[in-house]
């Protein structure tokens, strides 16, 4: 049974469902590539996680036609609550001096969440793209994503508060059973969600859901988004829109020694993404300037703020911390923001402001790009299979990253040009996509309709 079937109510209530669900899961790798004492299998682990999204998020939009967004996202949340009791049962059993057989049902527990977050991810753009009017796209998307990471804030306050005073690497077994309660009341919300063609926009246009019918029909459609122009030219910008959280999560979080250090942090890190996404809707639902206008100032913004930082990144890296001694845990210095002098750092407070910055960015990045993908069309259907495309090739670019930095174990030099290759040279590859978006799409969906109809 649906609260209600208004646009706005659902969007918060599909930002309940990610506040419960990924928000847990971010906090939890926040503490540390899956939170537990054995950073090794949780980036095979998030690896695994994110092979299994790439191929479901692709085909999360087929499959979102079909099912519907309440079943699909509440099955795809409480894979997450698998995933965090893998992370906790891996370290009962003694994290990297472990069992083998613990690692093991870590490492599969993110591959069945890589499932799982595709299909919810894959509904979750569907009706963030479609459920606003054109006019506010951006806005709505900065409401829902400022509720997710709220999330991320509330849980890693929780695992501040729990483990101040705890001095491992390790959170304690009552902070995983948190997480793991909120995961399931997270994916609980998914069954209130509305059935999308019982909703009406804000302007009284219905949200009209006309698919194929059937998987394979559906799954033919999503593979035609390849020939899709506009879609191959952000393809790119899909792609480097998650690359970075392996050297962010893994290296940049991962020189704070303890729980408490690492939940500090990332207290500010998803703060800061709700601030970025709120700063950017308010340019990009404003009227005082045509959307095409707006498309094209966008990306500007959006590659110059990226370049800048990515830039910092660069100078950071040769400068910060670069008095690693040999032997020091992972291969860096570990410091305490909240230790004793022989505990901290001179930089420390410097990668916390580079930390933050890089969460707003991230969220400015995202929240343009679905900006983008609302404005090529208003259909239900399309919008579908658009998130599942893009959510697939994002989930394809983290699983490169985690496999470069987890698996492989390539130096963070490697990890970071790849970085800085892929976000600044995308974006001026999407321009030809950027540059055809129209004032509105209500004439193309219009004719798309009685194409399909006919």
């Amino acid at each position: 049974m649906a609260i209600s079937k208004a646009p706005l109510a659902q969007v918060i209530l599909l930002g309940l469902v990610c506040f419960g669900c990924p928000g847990m899961y971010n906090a939890l790798n926040n503490l540390g590539a899956g939170g537990g004492t054995d950073p090794t299998t949780g980036s095979n682990a998030n690896a695994a996680l994110y092979t299994t999204f790439a191929l479901f998020g692709l085909f999360g939009g087929a499959f979102n036609n079909i099912l519907g967004p309440r079943i699909q996202m509440f099955v795809g949340g409480l894979t997450y609550s698998l995933y965090i009791g893998a992370s906790l049962n891996n370290d009962l059993s003694g994290g990297a001096a472990g069992s083998s057989g613990a690692k093991a049902f870590f490492i599969v527990a993110g591959a069945i969440l890589g499932v799982g977050a595709g299909l919810l991810w894959s509904s979750q753009g569907a009706l963030i793209m479609a459920y606003p009017t054109e006019e506010k796209k951006a806005t709505y998307f900065a409401i829902f994503w400022i509720i997710f990471n709220l999330g991320s804030v509330f849980g890693n306050s929780v695992g501040l508060i729990l483990n101040f005073n705890n001095p491992d690497v390790a959170i304690s077994t009552g902070t995983f059973g948190a997480f793991i309660g909120i995961t399931v009341l997270g994916a609980s919300c998914a069954l209130l969600l509305a059935d999308p063609k019982t909703v009406v926009r804000a302007d009284g246009t219905p949200v009209e859901v006309i698919t194929q019918g059937n998987i394979a029909s559906e799954s033919i459609e999503v593979l035609k988004l390849f020939g899709n122009w506009r879609l191959l030219l952000m393809a790119p910008c899909f792609l480097a829109s998650n690359y970075f959280y392996a050297y962010q999560f893994g290296y940049i979080n991962g020189h704070f020694y303890n729980v408490r250090s690492g939940s500090f942090n990332a207290i500010f890190y998803w703060a800061f993404q709700a601030l970025g996404s709120y700063v950017i809707s308010k340019f990009l639902d404003n009227e005082k300037w045509s959307r095409h206008t707006r498309s094209r100032i966008g990306l500007a913004i959006v590659f110059i703020g990226n370049t800048a930082l990515w830039i910092g990144a660069i100078i950071y890296q040769q400068t910060a911390f670069n008095d690693v001694a040999p032997g020091t845990p992972l291969g860096k210095t570990r410091v305490d923001l909240f230790g004793t002098p022989g505990q901290t750092h001179p930089a420390m407070w410097g990668i916390t402001i580079m930390y933050v910055l890089m969460a707003a960015l991230d969220a400015m990045f995202q929240s343009y790009a679905y900006w983008i993908m609302g404005a090529l069309t208003n259909d239900y259907a399309t919008l579908s299979r658009y998130g599942g495309f893009y959510k697939g090739l994002q989930s394809f670019g983290s699983a490169i990253s985690w496999i470069v930095g987890g698996v492989v174990g390539a130096p963070v030099w490697t990890q970071l040009i790849i970085t800085v290759v892929l976000v600044i040279g995308s974006l001026p590859i999407a321009y030809a996509t950027v540059n055809s978006v129209k004032d509105t799409s209500k004439s193309d969906d219009e004719a798309a309709k009685a194409a399909a109809k006919a």
